[in-house]
């Protein structure tokens, strides 16, 4: 979001910041910005919906009381590896993160962007995996006593699958409308990976 975020919380409109000058910016040129970033983590048919998608989760619900996050379970379970891959497969990643008890994936949790927070929420729920991003180390350390596989697909990752069907669903209903998906935001996390 352009303002109310994390990285950088301060609310002013002035040449000397970077979002003052991002905001004049959007004034000076008649640019509405739209940030539903929270709203589409919740929605029907959101963020979250689409990583179970992605994921082949059957039947997911919501995670949290708030709507955030989805739970569901793969048609078969399957070794922590092979998940590991179908993840990064599934959602195009440069490198993916995991860490704990080594169980064989059967009921999933799914939290797109920073949901390291349902943690809890997801094990109280009976999961054996917890698909987010931009876990901290102690989660993983933590993971295996917890019972609980975490896997850290990414920020942009499991995120981006939104983006597609905005501009499907913009694009369907306002035929005169020129919508296009930004080409320069993109993963920014680069992986170097030993032996390629």
């Amino acid at each position: 979001p352009v303002m109310n975020c994390k990285w950088l919380p301060v609310q002013t409109v002035r040449e000397d910041r970077p979002q003052g000058r991002l905001l004049l910016k959007l004034l000076r040129n008649h640019i509405s910005a739209i940030c539903m970033h929270t709203n589409l983590d919740a929605a029907q048919g959101g963020v979250n919906d689409l990583l179970a998608k992605a994921l082949h989760l059957a039947d997911p619900v919501p995670l949290h009381v708030s709507g955030i996050g989805r739970l569901g379970t793969l048609e078969e379970p399957m070794a922590l590896p092979e998940f590991i891959r179908l993840v990064s497969r599934a959602l195009g990643c440069g490198g993916v993160r995991y860490a704990g008890a080594d169980r064989p994936v059967s009921r999933v949790a799914v939290g797109g962007g920073s949901c390291g927070d349902f943690e809890a929420d997801a094990i109280a729920a009976g999961c054996d995996t917890f698909v987010t991003s931009d876990l901290g180390y102690h989660q993983f350390l933590d993971a295996a006593g917890k019972g609980i596989n975490l896997v850290d697909a990414g920020h942009f990752p499991t995120e981006d699958l939104i983006c597609g069907e905005i501009v499907s669903y913009l694009s369907a209903r306002f035929p005169g409308l020129a919508v296009a998906k930004s080409a320069s935001h993109r993963e920014v996390i680069q992986y170097y990976i030993e032996g390629e």
